[in-house]
């Protein structure tokens, strides 16, 4: 850990942003959309600013020298994200299982990824 501003701490644990962050495109990517859509469909709820190009940072963790994220997610923001997947907020503050199932297959079927089985 090191000293970050106003004395606080910054250490390499994964923050809530960066759960977020995986959690944003671990959906994503499971349900084909690009950047683009997910954005698409931000703007249509009302925030015109969560683009492409935000998604990225915000996906990617951009670090400033200091080690800290140089775009958290806003509350704001994860509410709009579930809205956006139709998902709860929570599935968003934890850790997917896997980036293609994400934890979840279709039923009958097992992750070759994970190795994760559905619930018949």
């Amino acid at each position: 850990m090191a000293a970050g501003p106003e004395g606080g701490v910054v250490s390499n644990q994964a923050s809530r942003s960066d759960i977020v962050a995986n959690g944003i495109r671990t959906l994503r990517r499971s349900r084909g959309w690009s950047r683009d859509h997910l954005a698409e469909r931000c703007a249509r709820l009302g925030y015109p600013a969560l683009t492409a190009p935000a998604l990225a940072n915000i996906e990617t963790g951009r670090r400033d020298a200091r080690g800290r994220r140089r775009r958290d997610v806003t509350v704001d923001e994860l509410f709009v994200f579930a809205e956006a997947f139709g998902t709860p907020v929570d599935a968003l503050l934890t850790e997917a299982a896997c980036e293609r199932c994400c934890g979840s297959p279709p039923t009958g079927f097992a992750c070759l990824s994970c190795g994760a089985n559905s619930s018949t």
